[in-house]
């Protein structure tokens, strides 16, 4: 019985071994480069986002720094998105705003759940 480990695959280009005398594949050297695969390009469709339309404010500072202590202090409370801003001009009051809200509806809600906690806060459209 042949081994038929032994056998040399017969379509292959085969060289003589100098040390063995035994045939063994050739190396096939090319120098065309792998070509490198590119990604297409992401185009993104612009989708309007939906402006909130409602803030809560919970107060105003003379400051930008006065507002920003505020800001952290509720944060620290628990109000996670509380925020300083700027008035609508320089000279303005800097205002403590809670939150905003795409509803005046959601804005009384949110105004009605912090009243207890918070004197004095109002809903303010954007």
């Amino acid at each position: 019985m042949a081994d038929s480990l032994k056998k040399v695959d017969s379509l292959a280009k085969t060289t003589p071994d100098s040390l063995k005398g035994t045939a063994v594949v050739a190396e096939k050297k090319t120098t065309e480069k792998t070509p490198v695969l590119q990604a297409d390009p992401v185009i993104k469709e612009s989708i309007p986002v939906a402006q909130p339309k409602y803030q809560l404010v919970i107060g105003s500072a003379r400051t930008m720094a006065q507002a920003e202590e505020e800001a952290k202090r509720l944060r620290a409370l628990g109000y996670k998105t509380a925020r300083a801003v700027e008035g609508k001009f320089k000279r303005n009051r800097k205002k403590i705003i809670l939150n905003t809200y795409m509803t005046k509806a959601e804005a009384d809600l949110a105004q009605k759940s912090v009243e207890k906690k918070i004197e004095g806060a109002w809903v303010e459209t954007l």
